[in-house]
């Protein structure tokens, strides 16, 4: 998890758009008779996938292409509410590639690797699959309701940024089992 500092003043206006805009009016202006299947872009609605409990999960999200913003490729469909946001969501992207080549370079140069070893390989202007994932998941103000949101998973690619400012995420201690419930770790946004 990355400290907030290193955004310095990117991850508010992101955050300031989602309060504005909520998830589910962007879904809403999509204009989406039925649920969309579960894809590294677009819209996943509240309940679609399940948990470890196989009961539904507890948060919807709305993922962006880094190659549509890129212009890698034609920018995916999106609602007119979104359109005026792009340069704040295009200009928190480029920001958080600024934060991974670091972090690439970085790593790179204490295995004693030319720095643009891992860099080279990700360039934002080639294909890939990142996307930016906005994430809601709902109040638990019930006791029944604290559970997972979020089944357990790997993300898929290098290096996975988190903004996150209100907390929840736990990540599970190498070499134990999801099954042991002490395994599981806080982060502390």
């Amino acid at each position: 998890m990355i400290s907030q500092g290193l955004f310095s003043g990117k991850l508010d206006p992101v955050l300031q758009l989602l309060s504005q805009v909520p998830l589910l009016h962007i879904y809403t202006s999509l204009n989406i008779a039925k649920p969309c299947p579960l894809t590294p872009s677009g819209f996943k609605l509240l309940g679609q996938a399940k948990t470890e409990t196989n009961g539904p999960d507890c948060y919807e999200s709305f993922n962006v292409s880094q190659d549509g913003l890129m212009g890698n490729k034609p920018l995916q469909e999106l609602p007119p509410v979104v359109h005026p946001s792009l340069l704040i969501v295009t200009s928190y992207l480029k920001h958080c590639q600024d934060i991974v080549a670091l972090i690439n370079s970085t790593i790179a140069t204490q295995l004693g690797l030319p720095a643009d070893t891992f860099t080279s390989l990700q360039s934002p202007t080639q294909l890939s699959g990142t996307i930016i994932r906005f994430l809601k998941a709902l109040a638990s103000p019930r006791t029944e309701d604290l559970r997972t949101a979020f089944i357990h998973h790997a993300d898929f690619g290098t290096i996975t940024l988190l903004a996150n400012v209100v907390g929840g995420l736990q990540i599970l201690s190498p070499g134990k089992t999801p099954a042991d419930e002490s395994a599981w770790l806080w982060v502390k946004p």
